[in-house]
């Protein structure tokens, strides 16, 4: 392990990541809460680029009475260094079943078309790892809204739903979408300036924030069950050669990147993109350090 010449480690976690392969689907990891550095080594050749905060997940349940509409699906919205949906940490290891502030598995309650998922996050996004964890069986389709500069969702023409198998939410996936321009077409907005709902809890419309609105034609599996969502990039990496994106890490060597340093406001970083150099999977061992 790299030893911290310029601070003391409080605190680490380490995990084994997979590394999708170049020509394969897209996957990001959220950044345990507090983390301030990481430091990973690759099996073989890959890339990384960080991607934008969560700063809130909230659903909608239209059929539940009006004081309890509105579902938490983070907890700690503005109050933890990021929002980003984690399992806790037990012994070194992901708990999946353990819930704490920032972790719960909601389930959806039979989500229908009137109900609705929000995600608020700090910048313009290309799309949302979800980890599922409990399967949806019905035949339903993921429909994305993004906020927009008048008091209206504007719907995402075309997204691909990497969860969808019998049916969206059904497997764990990326769903991705060429993001619309920022500020022209896709504005921060208070949520509430444009919902007007006066059910909403006050802390929704804290902030401004670039909006996602997920919502689905149909009514889904009751025990349909989200265990994380984690952002993609507005740009993919890989493509055309010298625009690649992304750094680009060799195989068996450790790297240390600093969280704090990589962006002028580092609580606006929630994620860590990764994708192989090569046209097959690989792995990374990945230690997050608290200091």
């Amino acid at each position: 392990m790299t030893i911290l010449h310029d601070g003391v480690a409080t605190g680490y976690f380490g995990e084994q990541l997979t590394v999708p392969a170049a020509n394969g689907a897209r996957r990001a990891y959220n950044i345990p809460p507090g983390m301030s550095r990481l430091m990973i080594e690759p099996t073989a050749a890959m890339r990384f680029q960080w991607t934008p905060a969560i700063r809130a997940v909230w659903f909608y349940d239209a059929s539940a009475p009006a004081n309890a509409r509105w579902k938490n699906l983070t907890r700690d919205v503005y109050s933890s260094y990021h929002a980003q949906r984690v399992p806790r940490l037990i012994n070194g290891a992901r708990d999946a079943s353990a819930a704490y502030p920032g972790h719960t598995q909601d389930i959806l309650a039979s989500m229908t078309a009137q109900d609705f998922i929000y995600v608020g996050v700090v910048a313009p996004i290309g799309g949302l790892y979800i980890e599922v964890s409990g399967a949806n069986d019905q035949n339903q389709a993921l429909s994305v809204a993004h906020s927009s500069g008048g008091d209206v969702f504007a719907s995402i023409a075309s997204i691909t739903d990497g969860t969808d198998s019998t049916g969206t939410l059904a497997q764990d996936g990326a769903v991705t979408w060429t993001a619309p321009d920022r500020g022209s077409l896709w504005q921060a907005r208070r949520l509430n300036d444009i919902l007007r709902d006066p059910t909403m809890p006050r802390e929704l419309n804290v902030y401004r924030l670039f909006w996602l609105r997920l919502s689905v034609a149909g009514t889904l599996a009751a025990a349909t069950q989200l265990d994380y969502i984690a952002v993609l990039a507005v740009n993919a990496m890989g493509g055309v050669e010298g625009n690649e994106g992304g750094a680009i890490l060799k195989a068996d060597v450790e790297y240390t990147a600093d969280i704090e340093r990589w962006l002028p406001v580092p609580n606006n970083i929630g994620a860590l993109e990764v994708m192989a150099q090569a046209d097959s999977a690989t792995t990374a061992q990945a230690t997050w350090v608290k200091r």
